[in-house]
């Protein structure tokens, strides 16, 4: 009998669990399929990612695909969205403000540079360069290039507020670290040399601090 009230008790006890609704299984579909498209672009190659190759990656039909994406160009922008939007995530800067600047700048390396070694990174390369004969499509994803481009510089003019560097070499040293990390993480296409990469990602990270940290004679902007 107390069995059977202790079962009692916990059936009771235990929360339903919460069903995800409609929308939230859209947005997660599509996010599958975005991933799945970066993955297949860098793997494949931009002509060889098709529509039913990647929907075949991601688990789904073709039709499923169509139903998120009405086209590969539409598509193909939301992989390079979906990217500059991971770069854009992640920050604190409530938080990281109050601590040093060497910590700040450790914090965004390495968000930064996770991605820019991870295969989305690669397909997004490879869209930039495989669509420039797609005008339309080229243009758009400049334009959202450019957004990016602007709110970083906005987001890192703030976070470094309290560091002696101006706005302009804050935003310029953010363009040079970012242009450099890019281009190390192109190398990695090419060569087994992880270790260095790593070497050089780190002399970045300190050439960056030192800018941003200027001279320390000078008090910080108001």
């Amino acid at each position: 009998m107390r069995d059977v009230e202790r079962t009692a008790i916990a059936g009771e006890d235990r929360s339903p669990v919460k069903r995800r609704t409609q929308e939230e299984r859209s947005a997660a579909t599509r996010s599958q399929l975005v991933q799945a498209a970066g993955a297949s672009i860098a793997q494949l190659g931009l002509n060889q990612s098709t529509f039913s190759v990647i929907a075949d990656k991601a688990g789904v039909t073709s039709g499923a695909l169509q139903h998120h994406f009405r086209s590969r160009d539409e598509l193909l922008l939301a992989v390079v969205h979906d990217f500059g939007k991971s770069l854009a995530d992640g920050r604190d800067s409530g938080r990281s403000r109050d601590e040093p600047i060497a910590a700040r700048v450790r914090q965004i390396f390495e968000r930064y540079w996770a991605l820019f070694g991870s295969p989305q990174f690669l397909a997004v390369m490879k869209i930039w360069l495989g669509t420039q004969g797609n005008a339309a499509v080229y243009r758009e994803i400049l334009d959202r290039m450019r957004w990016f481009e602007i709110r970083f510089d906005r987001e890192w003019v703030e976070q470094f507020s309290d560091c002696p560097a101006t706005p302009d070499t804050i935003a310029t040293a953010r363009h040079v670290a970012l242009s450099a990390m890019r281009g190390l993480a192109i190398s990695l296409s090419y060569t087994v040399d992880r270790n260095r990469a790593a070497t050089e990602v780190a002399l970045l990270e300190q050439m960056l601090v030192r800018t941003l940290e200027g001279d320390r004679r000078k008090p910080a902007r108001r």
